[in-house]
């Protein structure tokens, strides 16, 4: 039975190849790797990938079959051989064009010719417009318009309290443009930031819906010299302030309370380049010093703009600066040509290296008593710095341990200066400075070689412990020495 089987389906295999030979035409048969026949078309999706093709056991040399792959633009498209005669490989590269794209497989053998019509869909994309709209603080009735290549749906995203869609159409003669109207409300306090949401479908249930999102920057009303503003998250600054630097340059005394990032110190380095807004303004502008409250901010670890994505503040390819919780960063605020006074955040407990270096109009600077380390060349060369605040020190007590090497060098005459009895780091530079007042806070005079200058200096000292550094071979060089009471 078995034999009888074999023998009978050898036959047939020699019928069929011998019905295939000669010069007869054959049909050239393929099929993709789950056996489905190919017709006279293949779609591809836009992203990159392989497709086997099998062709049939009809052909009695597959080696002679002759494959092409014709017409397929900037060369997206090729035929690679596969392991074995069989088959043939079609690889394709991504489609991230905005219109669909085509090429030509032509299968020929002994006289017979098959050809494939391939077609690659393009990435389904909308384009053609700007991420950020900047929006007057008045509003009012914003025609806004891009172009698609596929059906697509428009809808609200955030800030969506602040607007409304009224109209929607498509243009064009494909109904390829969309045009979307928007009444945006008067905003009556600090910049706004909406988005409108449009959304692309799935190509099918395996592919997710794509959004792509528009933003408009709705500018604030008009500043006073005093502005308070508190911030919720981290890297929002600019977008509540604005772009319109005129308008900035009016606020003389800012308190910025809530999250800063380094986003935020990145456009307080802006706030206080008085060179840089006087070269927004125009020409002849004059550009008023600045006092600078972040007593109730939060610095937090971060660099990037909350909306960095529209192209409003930095994100983190930026780099500009990075921030770590309670630290002041590596020249903050160096160089500040506007700078006047500055209230650090309470809880910081680092002002790092060069952090203040010559901010050349700043005044005053108030100290938290959370602050354990002044890094080296913090306020160096800030020359108009005569009153470095510690707050309430002699009720609150104080936790700095380390005052670096120039913290202070090259700075005013400083109108009175704090050694807490917790400061125990005073490289021999740390203290190189002038003060009129001194108030050394040590129980025990400790031992030093290089502090502030003595001349025109009062020492005052705790009570009970004058005679002690009249005594001390260093502190002995203050003639007015004084007890507090």
């Amino acid at each position: 039975m078995k034999k009888s089987f074999l023998f009978s389906l050898m036959s047939l295999l020699v019928m069929m190849l011998t019905a295939c030979g000669g010069d007869d035409k054959v049909n050239l048969i393929l099929y993709t790797t789950d056996n489905t026949p190919v017709g006279d078309r293949i779609v591809l999706q836009d992203e990159a990938g392989r497709m086997t093709l099998t062709m049939n056991l009809m052909v009695k040399d597959l080696t002679a079959v002759t494959v092409e792959c014709l017409d397929a633009s900037e060369k997206w498209c090729s035929i690679e051989s596969g392991g074995n005669s069989y088959t043939v490989t079609l690889v394709y590269d991504a489609n991230d064009q905005v219109a669909n794209r085509f090429a030509t497989l032509r299968f020929v053998y002994s006289g017979s010719t098959r050809t494939i019509a391939v077609e690659q869909f393009a990435k389904r994309s909308v384009w053609g417009f700007d991420k950020c709209q900047v929006v007057p603080a008045e509003g009012g009735t914003l025609e806004f318009g891009f172009k698609h290549n596929t059906d697509c749906g428009v809808g609200q995203g955030v800030g969506s309290e602040y607007y409304s869609i009224t109209g929607l159409k498509r243009v064009g003669e494909m109904k390829d443009s969309t045009v979307v109207t928007l009444d945006i409300a008067p905003n009556k306090g600090f910049g706004r930031v909406m988005s409108l949401v449009i959304r692309i479908p799935g190509i099918d249930t395996s592919h997710e819906d794509e959004d792509f999102e528009v933003a408009f920057w709705q500018q604030p009303r008009e500043f006073d010299s005093s502005e308070d503003i508190v911030l919720n998250e981290g890297g929002t600054l600019e977008a509540r302030l604005g772009c319109d630097m005129a308008n900035i340059a009016k606020i003389t005394n800012l308190t910025v309370a809530g999250r800063i990032n380094g986003d935020d110190v990145a456009f307080l380095r802006k706030l206080c380049d008085r060179d840089l807004i006087a070269a927004k303004i125009g020409s002849g502008a004059t550009v008023s010093n600045l006092k600078l409250d972040l007593g109730n901010a939060d610095i937090i670890d971060g660099c990037e703009g909350k909306f960095a994505q529209f192209g409003i503040g930095q994100s983190k390819n930026d780099q500009l600066v990075t921030t770590v919780k309670d630290v002041v960063p590596q020249r903050m605020l160096t160089g500040a040509t506007r700078l006047e006074s500055i209230i650090l955040p309470q809880g910081v407990t680092l002002i790092s290296d060069h952090a203040f270096y010559y901010c050349p109009q700043l005044t005053m600077v108030r100290l938290p008593q959370s602050v354990e380390v002044i890094g080296s060349s913090a306020f160096q060369s800030s020359v108009k710095l005569t009153d470095v605040d510690f707050g309430d020190i002699l009720k609150d007590g104080s936790a700095l341990k380390t005052i670096e090497e120039n913290a202070f060098s090259d700075v005013g005459v400083l109108n009175s200066f704090y050694l807490p009895a917790s400061l125990v780091n005073m490289p021999n530079k740390g203290l190189n400075f002038k003060v009129r007042k001194l108030y050394a806070l040590w129980t025990t005079p400790p031992a030093m070689t290089n502090g502030p200058d003595p001349e025109e200096c009062t020492l005052y000292v705790p009570a009970g412990c004058a005679d002690a550094y009249r005594s001390s071979s260093y502190w002995s060089q203050y003639t007015n020495i004084q007890e507090l009471e």
